[in-house]
């Protein structure tokens, strides 16, 4: 049996390119080497598939894409070791979206051992601990192997095959952990800072932001690189694979309530803003649904459903760009970014694109360039808003200080208008005073007006000891003077007289509208230095006793008080 098997697999051997490990570098592609076969029954069969050797397609790129298929696919190397040493190598599957992976290896003497792995596999079975699907293979010197590599998956299904010796494995896992870490620790300290912007600014876009981080560049793409066991200790397959669909889904919701806070659709965009709500509503239908059908149909929705978010939300961004929002050229920056690196992803996956270190982390790196710029979409934000604030209050301060001038000129205005007619009140008051302490025929003070000078005059010589005159003048034979030309002429004598003392007016005639008239006075006096118990009517009285003795006594003189 064991050299009927060798004869078998000679011409399997003889039609593939072998490669010898031991002149290759420390790691080799190994799609150029490889040949494939469509399993559409998953017969899972080897002696089946190695009597149909013939069938096998020989394939020159890089990497082999299947795309999505509901078949089984085998692909098979052969590898020799022209050394004297027994050599060790390690095949890495690098792709997490292969559901299982069996690898069938040549044995001396039962034919073909088999090793499985792949996500539906625990990974504390796996043949060797490491993110992706790696199997140590072990080669005796000069030996010439076919080795048969059985994959399905109900994803897209891309054969991405490496070969590995212990350092060029030990260089590829630092290398994709160093990018990991750098992603890992970038995410976190966006995630924490937002954190304290959130608790801070109570501004509640950090707070979708935060779960667009969580989300997305946390929880999924955890999954999506094969953390899941290592980080949370989630054995269980359905970590593995149909929990991403869901992730996708709440992602994109998450994604698309981000955006419609920050760019305001509700206002700004109304009906796209009715079709991101619309695309929300299905996205929760698609996860919820992705726990109960099959992850061959829920994975599809999602990814469908992710394509038409994507286009959407960069439509948004777009449109609020061109309408100048502050936020929209860092957030459709962000979204950009993210776009290109999982498109570049898909085009490595695809076999499109080279793989290397940029391309095999692409989707990180878009996602961490999309975690930078919305920050910075929403630091933009925040700082417009601001802005706005600070302008907002320079404009009510510029109102309220031309309301305070409005004010105080008004003010200025309504005291100068009170002065002016307080001057004028004050000038109508003299006037009246004025008329009511004037008489209106003589022009000069009445009785009233004496009255009050002289008591004030009384009360300050009263206070001061010196001497106060009081002085009463009466015109001689005035009542013949009215009787005879008039009381207008006696009105004309008065005024007159009122102008002169007693020896102007005996000395010269009064003027009158009747002629000059030779008029006299009599005066009668009393002078003296107020004691106590003096009065100004005491004063006034005397002085009209004065005046009688002058009228008695022939009129025409002056007369004092004895």
């Amino acid at each position: 049996m064991t050299l009927c098997l060798l004869v078998a697999a000679i011409p399997a051997a003889s039609a593939l390119a072998p490669v010898d490990i031991t002149q290759t570098d420390d790691t080799l592609q190994l799609g150029p080497y490889l040949e494939y076969l469509k399993d559409p029954d998953r017969r899972e069969d080897l002696a089946e598939v190695r009597a149909s050797n013939e069938l096998f397609t020989p394939h020159t790129g890089d990497v082999l894409n299947i795309g999505y298929t509901s078949a089984g696919h085998w692909v098979r190397f052969r590898l020799t070791n022209t050394g004297t040493e027994p050599q060790t190598r390690y095949l890495e599957f690098r792709s997490a979206f292969v559901d299982r992976l069996t690898l069938y290896h040549p044995q001396e003497r039962t034919g073909y051992g088999k090793t499985e792995s792949g996500r539906l596999v625990t990974p504390p079975e796996r043949p060797h601990p490491s993110r992706h699907f790696v199997f140590p293979i072990t080669l005796s010197p000069g030996a010439d192997a076919v080795y048969y590599l059985y994959a399905d998956s109900a994803d897209t299904l891309t054969i991405p095959l490496y070969l590995h010796t212990d350092t060029g494995l030990q260089q590829t896992v630092l290398t994709s952990r160093s990018w990991l870490s750098f992603f890992q620790g970038l995410i976190a300290a966006m995630a924490v800072f937002s954190l304290f912007l959130l608790v801070t600014l109570r501004d509640r876009v950090y707070g979708y932001y935060i779960g667009v981080i969580i989300m997305h560049q946390g929880l999924f793409f955890t999954l999506f690189n094969g953390l899941g066991y290592q980080y949370f200790g989630l054995e269980n397959p359905w970590w593995s694979r149909e929990a991403l669909s869901i992730l996708v889904s709440l992602t994109m919701l998450m994604i698309m309530q981000f955006t419609r806070v920050l760019l305001d659709t509700r206002n700004q965009q109304p009906r796209l803003d009715r079709v991101i709500a619309a695309i929300q509503c299905a996205a929760i239908a698609i996860a919820g649904l992705s726990l109960f059908v099959d992850y061959y149909l829920s994975i599809r929705l999602a990814n469908l459903h992710g394509s038409v978010t994507a286009l959407a939300v960069w439509v948004v961004g777009w449109n609020a760009l061109r309408k100048d929002h502050p936020a929209a050229r860092y957030f459709l920056i962000a979204w950009t970014s993210l776009i290109v690196g999982g498109l570049t992803y898909s085009l490595k996956s695809w076999g499109l694109l080279p793989s290397n270190a940029f391309t095999e982390h692409s989707w990180q790196i878009g996602a961490a360039i999309e975690a930078i710029f919305l920050s910075l979409a929403i630091a933009d934000r925040i700082t417009n808003e601001s802005r706005q604030r600070i302008r907002l209050q320079y404009e009510a301060q510029q109102a309220q200080a031309t309301a305070l001038e409005i004010q105080r000129r008004a003010n200025e205005t309504l005291e100068k208008s009170v002065r002016e007619r307080t001057e004028e009140l004050r000038e109508a008051n003299r006037k009246l005073q004025q008329l009511s302490d004037t008489d209106q025929l003589t022009g000069i003070s009445n009785r009233r007006s004496l009255e009050r000078y002289l008591q004030h005059t009384f009360e300050r010589a009263l206070v001061d000891r010196k001497p106060v005159a009081v002085l009463l003048i009466d015109i001689d034979h005035f009542k013949p003077v009215n009787d005879t030309y008039g009381h207008q002429a006696g009105d004309d004598c008065l005024k007159e007289i009122a102008e002169r003392i007693r020896s102007s007016v005996a000395s010269e005639p009064v003027n009158t509208r009747a002629g000059p008239l030779g008029l006299t006075i009599s005066m009668g006096v009393y002078a003296a230095a107020p004691v106590k118990g003096d009065s100004a009517e005491n004063f006034l009285q005397k002085a009209h006793q004065a005046l009688y003795r002058s009228k008695h006594e022939g009129r025409d003189r002056v007369t004092p008080f004895r």
